[in-house]
């Protein structure tokens, strides 16, 4: 439980950094709400983000952030109600939601303003406790090192059984059967003929092998 809290923490951080410092390279700027007069639209502590725009380029109902007419060194961020050219000059005036007063103030038509693009919501508040020594523990130290067990976590934990290598269960495809070779066949022998003259004589038994005819006494005088 305590690594996904430090993962969505630093989750957190990593989104409200990317949504706060990212518009500066883009060439926007970001301001802290440090009161309510543009409540309920803009509360305090919310963190609005501006696009430079010429000033000719406001509309009645945009929310604008300039310089404080009766002190330079302050910014408002209130919505515009008119906008005239007066010469090289824009006559501008606005007025807070939650105030009264009207602003009237102007600003060279060459120059620019900062037009609201968006909020976020009460991040003044973080970033105000980051630059602390207890915020850059709580937002930035500790979510780093719970990210940090839970990559290790994530290596080292042991594998579940739906996570290993699926086996196949499958049984083996049995070889295709393979026909018996038929012998080749034998071709049967006729017996060589015997001429007739070697012929013995029906009822005649036949001579054995091992005995050799004796030759009679004409045979042995020729």
């Amino acid at each position: 439980m305590s690594v996904a809290a430090g993962s969505l923490g630093l989750g957190l951080v990593v989104g409200l950094a990317l949504a706060i410092i990212a518009p500066f390279a883009l060439g926007d700027r970001t301001y802290t709400v440090m009161s309510g007069s543009m409540e309920p639209a803009i509360g305090t502590g919310d963190v609005v983000v501006d696009d430079p725009i010429a000033p000719m380029d406001a509309r009645p109902g945009d929310v604008v952030t300039f310089r404080d007419p009766q002190r330079a060194s302050r910014m408002i961020t209130h919505r515009v109600r008119s906008v005239h050219r007066r010469g090289a000059k824009v006559q501008i005036v606005t007025k807070g939601d939650a105030n009264n007063a009207v602003e009237r103030w102007s600003v060279p038509a060459t120059g620019h303003i900062g037009r609201v693009a968006y909020r976020v919501p009460k991040a003044g508040y973080a970033l105000f406790y980051v630059r602390t020594r207890l915020g850059r523990v709580v937002f930035v130290v500790l979510p780093a090192i719970a990210f940090c067990l839970y990559e290790l976590w994530r290596i080292w934990r042991p594998r579940r059984r739906e996570d290993e290598e699926v086996v196949d269960t499958a049984p083996p495809l049995a070889p295709d059967p393979i026909p018996p070779l038929a012998p080749d066949p034998i071709p049967l022998l006729a017996p060589d003929p015997i001429p007739a003259a070697e012929r013995l004589p029906e009822g005649a038994p036949e001579p054995l092998p091992w005995i050799v005819p004796v030759p009679d006494r004409e045979q042995v005088l020729r």
